[in-house]
């Protein structure tokens, strides 16, 4: 059974279904939608019968238009036909050719010449001459079409673009068939059935792929591009070292090839790196010079914003705050949400301004921009890690607002998730569990607190080598050993972490005031006053400049502990 006006002529001889019948049914629909008539709606059942057994034409879908059809279109009947007569007449035709073999071979190339159409391009079903070709070009651009002789250079420019394109074509062709054959060799040579190793791990991986890739790939550019990829994977996989490396080879090559837009990203990623082992002066530099490149002139958003980003936090965090640097990063989120850059990107971009305002003691910005990133993470099922380092942000505020009970939860839920999703021993696993057990000491859980940190103390080590980023664990625990008494544990970690803060951050950096607090805090505890006094006017003057509740209570104790050690050696 089948409606005469859908049917193929096959159908209607009772022929086999196939696609072809398809093709031929939406013919006709499309036909209606056009005209306001259905193919052969004047032709009765046994007529059609007797044209398809005959193989006839189909009915001109110009000559179908019915005048209802044009007046809803505001148009009026010989404009409408005027307009159906080019290339959707030539669409509709080629669905309802009578032999299956001289229609579209299958819906998507049905579809695909539609869409040609809707962009003003050739489609499949007219003859492609050169002189349909350039009058398709020439209405896409008639603004620039000024004169004949205009014409006539943009019909040689078609031309060349025709070749130019196809060559393009066999280019991406050859460079996805080079990508694929190295993903085999990758994934070959990582195979245990073929190393007989027991497993490769991903940093491995990674660096060799890095290492393979200069077989399979020739084009400086598409290398550059390739190795972009594989180093920033190393980055994020948490080996600075085999990134690092990368990053150095990126950079040579783009600097040789004039490729601005790469040695932009590639210093961002190197600065960034510089930063976190201690290398202030080598991070400054080279971030700064990456943010200088990204603004020339045909940089892509992406890597602007990942300059940016890099640039201004970085200056933020290690103590060069400024107006302009908060500046940046906010510009940094209006280029992402502008170019409508992946969510994750942008994410990332919106967090680097959450943490500024944290900082500078704007909680309830950071808190609403904080709860944005959440809701786009609650979008991907694998975003486990970045939900809790959201959490982690949320209870960091309620800490900042001195809401310690609040905090502490917060800052469980963001270990646990951190802990499933990425390992015990990240660095980013770490950091919480730090910042957790800082809560517990706050909280009077100092004995509970303390192990806890020691046992991360070897994990710790190991992720952070000898840089700043130990701050955390150390401060933490040795503000537990004042809390449970172990007053030289406690002197001996914070004359430690000053001796690894100092040359690597900011001489006024508060994490140095912190640290001399809870140092003067130990001696003052060991009764030994005299020592306490300068750490104490140490700590009393670095931490001075609190921007939030939680700054500005911790530089109260700081002056408290001040005026007591002044008092007993008085």
């Amino acid at each position: 059974m089948a409606t005469p006006a859908y049917a193929s002529p096959e159908q209607l001889r009772n022929e086999g279904v196939t696609t072809s019948c398809d093709i031929y049914a939406l013919g006709g629909i499309l036909f209606e939608l056009l005209a306001g008539s259905r193919p052969g709606s004047n032709a009765s059942a046994a007529a059609m019968i007797e044209r398809a057994i005959l193989e006839q034409e189909p009915d001109s879908l110009p000559a179908a238009v019915t005048a209802a059809a044009a007046e809803k279109r505001g148009l009026s009947e010989s404009r409408f036909r005027q307009i159906l007569s080019g290339d959707l007449a030539n669409i509709v035709q080629k669905c309802l050719r009578p032999r299956p073999r001289d229609r579209y071979s299958s819906i998507d190339a049905l579809s695909a010449d539609i869409q040609r159409y809707l962009n003003g391009r050739p489609v499949q079903a007219r003859p492609q001459t050169t002189l349909y070709w350039m009058g398709k070009f020439v209405r896409r651009n008639r603004g620039a079409v000024t004169s004949a002789a205009v014409v006539l250079v943009l019909l040689v420019g078609s031309v060349a673009y025709a070749g130019w394109r196809q060559e393009q074509a066999v280019r991406e062709g050859q460079r996805a068939l080079r990508m694929q054959t190295f993903m085999y060799r990758l994934f070959k040579l990582a195979n245990s059935n073929y190393t007989g190793r027991q497993e490769f791990t991903v940093p491995e991986f990674l660096e060799l792929g890095v290492k393979l890739l200069p077989d399979y790939i020739k084009n400086p550019a598409d290398l550059r591009e390739a190795q972009m990829s594989l180093a920033e994977s190393m980055y994020e996989n948490g080996d600075p070292d085999s990134a690092q490396k990368a990053f150095e080879q990126i950079i040579a090559s783009a600097k040789t090839a004039g490729d601005v837009g790469a040695e932009a990203e590639a210093e961002a990623f190197y600065g960034d790196i510089a930063y976190q082992k201690g290398r202030m002066d080598e991070g400054k530099a080279r971030t700064e010079h990456s943010f200088e490149l990204s603004h020339r002139q045909g940089v892509t958003p992406t890597v602007r914003v990942w300059s940016d980003i890099y640039y201004a936090s970085n200056l933020e965090k290690n103590g060069f705050k400024s107006d302009e640097n908060l500046r940046v990063l906010q510009d940094a989120v209006r280029l992402s949400n502008q170019y409508h850059l992946p969510e994750r990107e942008t994410a990332y971009a919106i967090y680097q301004l959450a943490e500024d305002y944290e900082v500078r003691g704007r909680l309830d910005e950071a808190a609403q921009l904080i709860q944005e990133d959440i809701d786009i993470y609650n979008h991907e099922p694998y975003a486990i890690c970045d939900q809790s380092q959201m959490y982690e942000d949320l209870a960091y505020i309620d800490q900042a607002r001195t809401d310690i009970k609040a905090a502490l939860p917060l800052f469980q839920k963001a270990y646990e998730g951190l802990k499933a999703c990425s390992g015990p021993d990240k660095k980013n696993t770490l950091m919480v569990q730090a910042l957790m057990g800082g809560a517990m000491i706050r909280l009077g859980q100092a004995k509970e607190a303390v192990p806890m940190l020691e046992a991360s103390m070897p994990a710790w080590r190991k992720a952070a080598g000898t840089s700043p980023d130990l701050f955390p664990p150390m401060y933490y625990l040795s503000c537990g050993y004042v809390e449970v008494g172990r007053y030289a544990d406690a002197e001996a970690m914070a004359g430690e972490l000053v001796g690894l803060l100092e040359g690597k951050v900011a001489p006024n950096s508060r994490r140095i005031g912190v640290t001399h607090l809870v140092w003067a805090r130990a001696l003052a505890g060991d009764h030994r006053y005299q020592e306490a006094l300068p750490h104490a006017q140490i700590a009393d003057k670095l931490t001075e400049d609190g921007n939030t509740p939680y700054t500005r209570m911790v530089h109260g104790e700081a002056h408290q502990v001040l005026q007591d050690t002044q008092a007993k050696l008085h």
